[in-house]
Protein backbone atom coordinates (compact mmCIF):
# COMPACT_ATOMS: atom_id res chain seq x y z
CA UNK A 1 0.00 0.00 0.00
CA UNK A 2 1.35 3.44 -0.93
CA UNK A 3 1.14 5.98 1.89
CA UNK A 4 1.99 9.68 1.86
CA UNK A 5 3.04 10.94 5.30
CA UNK A 6 3.84 14.50 6.32
CA UNK A 7 3.66 16.93 9.19
CA UNK A 8 1.92 20.14 8.17
CA UNK A 9 4.46 22.14 10.11
CA UNK A 10 7.66 23.91 9.17
CA UNK A 11 9.14 23.97 12.68
CA UNK A 12 11.87 21.35 13.13
CA UNK A 13 10.91 20.68 16.75
CA UNK A 14 7.18 20.37 15.96
CA UNK A 15 5.36 17.73 17.99
CA UNK A 16 3.45 16.75 14.84
CA UNK A 17 6.73 16.20 13.00
CA UNK A 18 7.96 13.97 15.85
CA UNK A 19 4.72 11.98 15.85
CA UNK A 20 4.88 11.47 12.09
CA UNK A 21 8.49 10.27 12.43
CA UNK A 22 7.39 7.69 15.02
CA UNK A 23 4.53 6.52 12.81
CA UNK A 24 6.86 6.29 9.82
CA UNK A 25 9.29 4.12 11.80
CA UNK A 26 6.45 1.70 12.57
CA UNK A 27 5.02 1.75 9.04
CA UNK A 28 8.40 1.13 7.38
CA UNK A 29 8.60 -2.15 9.27
CA UNK A 30 5.24 -3.30 7.91
CA UNK A 31 5.28 -5.57 4.85
CA UNK A 32 3.84 -4.18 1.63
CA UNK A 33 4.05 -0.52 2.64
CA UNK A 34 5.49 1.94 0.13
CA UNK A 35 5.98 5.09 2.20
CA UNK A 36 6.49 8.59 0.83
CA UNK A 37 7.64 10.84 3.69
CA UNK A 38 7.31 14.46 2.63
CA UNK A 39 8.66 17.58 4.26
CA UNK A 40 6.09 20.40 4.14
CA UNK A 41 8.88 22.70 2.91
CA UNK A 42 8.68 20.80 -0.38
CA UNK A 43 5.30 22.43 -0.98
CA UNK A 44 6.46 26.04 -0.75
CA UNK A 45 3.65 28.42 -1.67
CA UNK A 46 2.27 31.76 -0.58
CA UNK A 47 -1.14 32.44 0.91
CA UNK A 48 -3.92 31.67 -1.54
CA UNK A 49 -4.54 34.49 -4.01
CA UNK A 50 -7.25 33.77 -6.59
CA UNK A 51 -6.10 36.65 -8.80
CA UNK A 52 -2.54 35.33 -8.81
CA UNK A 53 -3.74 31.78 -9.55
CA UNK A 54 -5.90 33.03 -12.45
CA UNK A 55 -2.92 34.96 -13.82
CA UNK A 56 -0.06 32.53 -13.12
CA UNK A 57 -1.70 29.16 -12.38
CA UNK A 58 -1.19 27.03 -9.30
CA UNK A 59 2.22 27.68 -7.73
CA UNK A 60 4.89 25.01 -8.13
CA UNK A 61 4.60 24.00 -4.46
CA UNK A 62 0.84 23.57 -4.83
CA UNK A 63 1.29 21.50 -7.98
CA UNK A 64 3.79 19.26 -6.20
CA UNK A 65 1.37 18.88 -3.27
CA UNK A 66 -1.39 17.81 -5.68
CA UNK A 67 0.93 15.40 -7.54
CA UNK A 68 2.11 13.71 -4.35
CA UNK A 69 -1.48 13.40 -3.09
CA UNK A 70 -2.84 11.76 -6.25
CA UNK A 71 -0.92 8.49 -6.10
CA UNK A 72 -1.14 7.28 -2.49
CA UNK A 73 -3.91 5.03 -1.40
CA UNK A 74 -3.68 6.42 2.12
CA UNK A 75 -2.42 9.60 3.73
CA UNK A 76 -0.98 10.11 7.19
CA UNK A 77 -0.79 13.72 8.24
CA UNK A 78 0.27 15.53 11.35
CA UNK A 79 -1.67 18.76 11.53
CA UNK A 80 -2.57 20.84 14.53
CA UNK A 81 -6.19 20.74 15.51
CA UNK A 82 -6.62 24.51 15.43
CA UNK A 83 -5.05 24.79 11.98
CA UNK A 84 -7.26 22.10 10.49
CA UNK A 85 -10.54 23.03 12.14
CA UNK A 86 -10.25 26.80 11.77
CA UNK A 87 -9.03 26.91 8.18
CA UNK A 88 -9.86 23.60 6.49
CA UNK A 89 -12.76 25.11 4.56
CA UNK A 90 -10.94 28.26 3.51
CA UNK A 91 -8.28 29.13 1.01
CA UNK A 92 -5.90 29.99 3.87
CA UNK A 93 -4.90 26.36 4.27
CA UNK A 94 -2.85 24.73 1.47
CA UNK A 95 -4.37 21.39 2.43
CA UNK A 96 -7.81 22.75 1.54
CA UNK A 97 -6.56 24.98 -1.28
CA UNK A 98 -4.41 22.64 -3.30
CA UNK A 99 -5.62 19.14 -2.58
CA UNK A 100 -7.57 17.13 -0.05
CA UNK A 101 -5.28 15.39 2.36
CA UNK A 102 -7.51 13.46 4.68
CA UNK A 103 -6.80 9.95 5.89
CA UNK A 104 -8.33 7.48 3.51
CA UNK A 105 -8.04 3.93 2.36
CA UNK A 106 -9.90 1.92 -0.18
Amino acid sequence: MKILAFAASLRAASLNRKLIQQAVTILRAAPGVDLDLADFREFDMSMYDGDQEARDGIPAGGSEFIRRNEAPRSKLRGITEHSFEDFSETKLNPVASYGECSSSSG
